[in-house]
């Protein structure tokens, strides 16, 4: 009970670290902070497992303050972390606690930044350095880092460090602390790197774990929206018009998807930048300074690429892949919600993953809430709203009255059949409409399908006249289909590719378009023929094409007449070359049968093959 009710003004600290953390505004300790600070204000090794967003931070750098000797020149505190971006952040921390300590100097070294000025920023003599371990490796090699009087070791995030492949490095630096010292370990998950660190590393260390159930995610509104893959981006589109979001966070799995997604946004008129680790430093570093500013609406990432992420202005996250691991999904929607504000967590999820969500709330004990997506008319209906605001509120103090006279001028002159409102209405619906290209078709975004075709709704099957002995594939119907930027790849649904024809499907309100435009062109010599498919949906299992291809062999075997030259024109190349094996099968019919008798009174085999004349 009485370690529940530990405060800050309570820890047997520097008094100039208590003015501090007072300054800073701390008064109450998250559960990671009552069960960690204790441990390692003692002196004595830890363990720590713990989500981001819990404080976790205050547990290493009040003790690292308050151990250092700020008259001794040497590195005292060394802190290890995955990215630049938290190594910064952690960095900032102990400098906002240090405020009122005289003499302790904090540098920060991460690889992408000039390494002369970090050599400079070192020469100053810091007692706490923040770093990655690459960048540490290089200080360590060139001599300009000594860490032999080091008093305490921090690994922040450790798990991620080992994913992201400095194993090696972690030991060489670990090794090279011979001074006796303090070795404090926090890490989200503990695979079996982070045990074998522990048991090399470490001595008689203390464990100690918040689970999801201690950690205060209150404010954070959780839901979740079932959707096809292919409706994400829409979906993702008018949640962002309807919720008017001034900043949200969008996480995938893969660089590659971060990368579509951005241009996808783009194209449709969102400020998105976006943020993954084959991005130079520098790159890098500005995305993050134009999102702190504001400049950036929107910001997708990978997990690793947020890592120490920590801007107040987040007022959502999406999800836009549903992580593996509720670790993630806990680092993820923590990025919402900072400095006691409010924030939403948005998931989206098809159908074999509902699992996984439902299992996320169990285990945080919380509520995920099921929600519709917006339909088409509901983010228009707030797009013009949120415009109409936005016109009205920038334009309060300015006079229009010359613009209206332009209005009325030129309606005058011209003889235009307009009242002056409609040519508001005209910019409005300017300002609305978005590049035909990428347009939201309108569809209905839920995952049921009509009973009768199976087609989904909004979506029509469309017949081709091509098939797989016109070396169509699936990439080249997509591309063939997406030619005149009519219909995204994403929005071509139910691809059926048989031996002569095709099926697909496409947005209803995109088939006028597509059949104008394909009908009468030209597939490797074929005149192209497309059409709304009236009947059932044809699937054409393996097992039917196979008897399809059976009888069509079996009628071309019985017929004595050579096949007929167009055939070979019409098909293509493949064809001929069947014709020409058709005529050299018939010149060798009669011989094979003689050959297949004798074989079958003969022991031996014998060389009368070699006699057959082809």
């Amino acid at each position: 009970m009485e370690e529940l009710e530990l405060k800050f003004e309570d820890l047997n600290v520097k008094e100039s670290i208590k003015r501090a953390i007072a300054d800073v505004g701390y008064i109450e300790m998250t559960p990671i902070q009552k069960a960690a600070l204790p441990v390692v204000l003692e002196g004595r090794d830890i363990i720590a497992q713990a989500p981001t967003g819990t404080g976790k931070t205050c547990c290493f750098a009040i003790p690292g303050i308050d151990i250092v000797d700020v008259d001794n020149p040497d590195v005292q505190v060394l802190v290890l972390c995955p990215t630049r971006e938290l190594a910064m952040q952690v960095s900032g921390e102990f400098q906002k606690l240090a405020k009122f300590t005289q003499g302790l100097r904090v540098c920060t070294v991460y690889g992408g930044q000039d390494i002369e000025k970090q050599i400079m920023a070192l020469k100053r003599k810091p007692q706490i350095i923040c770093g990655t371990p690459g960048r540490i490796m290089d200080h360590l090699r060139r001599r300009t880092i000594k860490i032999k009087k080091i008093k305490m070791l921090i690994l922040d995030e450790a798990d991620e460090m080992l994913n992201m492949g400095f194993r090696e490095d972690l030991d060489v630096i670990l090794e090279n602390v011979k001074h006796p010292h303090q070795t404090v370990l926090f890490s989200a998950t503990m695979p079996e790197g982070i045990k074998r660190i522990t048991e090399n590393y470490q001595k008689d260390a203390v464990t100690v774990k918040t689970t999801y159930k201690d950690t205060d995610l209150p404010e954070i509104d959780q839901y979740y929206v079932e959707l096809a893959e292919s409706n994400k981006i829409d979906c993702l589109s008018r949640m962002i018009d309807t919720y008017n979001f001034k900043q949200a966070l969008v996480f995938c799995r893969t660089k590659r998807k971060v990368d579509e997604l951005s241009f996808s946004l783009t194209s449709r008129g969102y400020q998105v930048e976006c943020l993954h680790g084959d991005m130079k430093q520098t790159s890098r570093d500005k995305v993050m300074d134009m999102f702190r500013n504001g400049l950036i609406r929107i910001l997708i990432a990978t997990d690793v690429a947020a890592r120490g992420l920590d801007i107040n202005g987040i007022d959502a996250v999406f999800n836009y892949d549903i992580p593996d691991d509720i670790e993630y999904y806990v680092h993820r929607i923590g990025r919402t919600a900072r400095a006691g504000r409010t924030g939403a967590a948005y998931s989206f999820v098809v159908k074999k993953e509902l699992y996984r969500i439902k299992s996320f709330s169990r285990e945080l004990k919380t509520s995920i809430v099921q929600i519709a997506p917006p339909s088409y008319a509901q983010a228009k209906d707030a797009k013009v709203k949120n415009i109409l605001k936005e016109l009205i509120n920038s334009n309060k103090d300015t006079n229009l009255i010359e613009y209206l006279n332009y209005i009325y001028i030129t309606l005058s002159d011209e003889g235009y059949p307009f009242e002056p409102e409609m040519i508001g209405a005209a910019f409005l619906k300017q300002l609305i409409d978005t590049d035909s290209r990428f347009k939201d078709a309108g569809l209905d975004l839920s995952v049921t399908k009509t009973k009768k075709s199976g087609t989904l709704d909004g979506y029509t099957r469309v017949f081709i006249n091509l098939g797989r002995i016109d070396h169509l594939n699936k990439a080249e119907l997509v591309d063939l289909i997406t030619q005149n930027h009519l219909v995204e790849s994403a929005k071509i649904m139910g691809i059926d590719i048989m031996n002569t024809y095709s099926f697909f499907e496409v947005p209803t309100n995109k088939v006028d378009s597509l059949l104008k435009f394909l009908n009468n062109r030209m597939y490797n010599g074929r005149e192209i023929n497309v059409e709304v498919s009236t009947g059932k949906k044809k699937t054409s299992s393996k097992k039917e094409e196979k008897t399809k291809r059976t009888t069509t062999k079996t009628k071309e075997t019985k017929k004595e007449e050579k096949p007929k030259k167009e055939n070979a024109k019409t098909r293509g190349t493949k064809d001929k070359f069947l014709t020409e094996h058709s005529k050299k099968k018939k010149s060798s019919d009669a011989p094979k049968k003689k050959e297949t008798k004798e074989k079958k009174t003969s022991d031996k085999k014998t060389n009368k093959r070699l006699e057959i004349k082809w």
